[in-house]
């Protein structure tokens, strides 16, 4: 067992101690969330750096995103198969998986344009907007990689005019699901996030598309081994003390990759 592993489950082992010994017995407090959706195990091939759209983060009032945070990651092959890898969320850590699914960038009550249903197409579509092709008003995409929407030429004198494109995504069945996303960031600016503030993490999150993944826990004298798979929420904000605590756990999760 690495270190890694060891310090997570340690952490599980105090995040118990706030829960009822009932709880504590049935061990519920340890049971991911399953969604109404598929559910397989890792690795998933769509998994990979060559595969990211793109990411999508919160930003501040100068469009700049936000520190600290874990940014989600969206990916999409050549034949639609479509990922999105939330990190850090108070719904917990997740791999939503589907077969295919549209991707849209939006500006709320201006526009909404369909990005496509292949990896190449959302990438090639993003760019177009960032090339004066955008339905209504002008997209520019800043040096972070965030992309930003002005009414007009007049208004891109003051960034602060400017509006974020939002992601929105509609998963074919049989999911059926639908999900209004962050701020979306070009894959560039995204892994540049990862590379500058947390070396090495995204090549912890790739290993998602290389192996299958999993943790323990204690119950008991007993340990259990947790699978990671698609469409389960993992360490839920409610499940912890702090959002500090949550993140801990998150962050030894992901680290504890191999």
């Amino acid at each position: 067992m690495t270190l890694n592993s060891l310090l997570l489950m340690h952490m599980i082992k105090q995040r118990r101690r706030a829960f009822s010994k009932q709880e504590q017995r049935n061990g519920e407090q340890d049971v991911p969330h399953e969604l109404n959706m598929p559910h397989h195990d890792m690795p998933r091939a769509v998994i990979s750096e060559e595969n990211i759209i793109f990411g999508t983060a919160a930003l501040d009032v100068n469009l700049d995103l936000i520190p600290g945070q874990l940014p989600s990651l969206y990916f999409m092959d050549g034949n639609g198969i479509f990922v999105r890898l939330r990190v850090l969320h108070p719904s917990g850590f997740a791999v939503f998986e589907a077969d295919h699914a549209s991707v849209f960038a939006r500006v709320p009550g201006q526009f909404e344009q369909n990005l496509g249903n292949t990896g190449d197409a959302v990438r090639h579509s993003l760019m177009l907007l960032a090339d004066g092709n955008a339905p209504v008003g002008i997209v520019d995409k800043k040096n972070n990689g965030v992309f930003v929407w002005y009414a007009n030429e007049a208004a891109m004198s003051n960034p602060r005019n400017g509006q974020p494109l939002d992601e929105r995504d509609e998963q074919g069945p049989p999911n059926g699901y639908h999900h209004n996303g962050h701020s979306i960031v070009h894959r560039n600016g995204i892994i540049n996030y990862y590379d500058e503030h947390y070396p090495g993490f995204l090549d912890k999150l790739m290993l998602l598309g290389q192996h299958a993944q999993s943790y323990n826990v204690q119950v008991g004298d007993l340990i259990q081994n947790i699978p990671i798979r698609t469409n389960v929420e993992y360490f839920q904000r409610n499940e912890f003390a702090t959002g500090a605590d949550q993140r801990q756990a998150i962050v030894a999760l992901v680290n504890s990759f191999v």
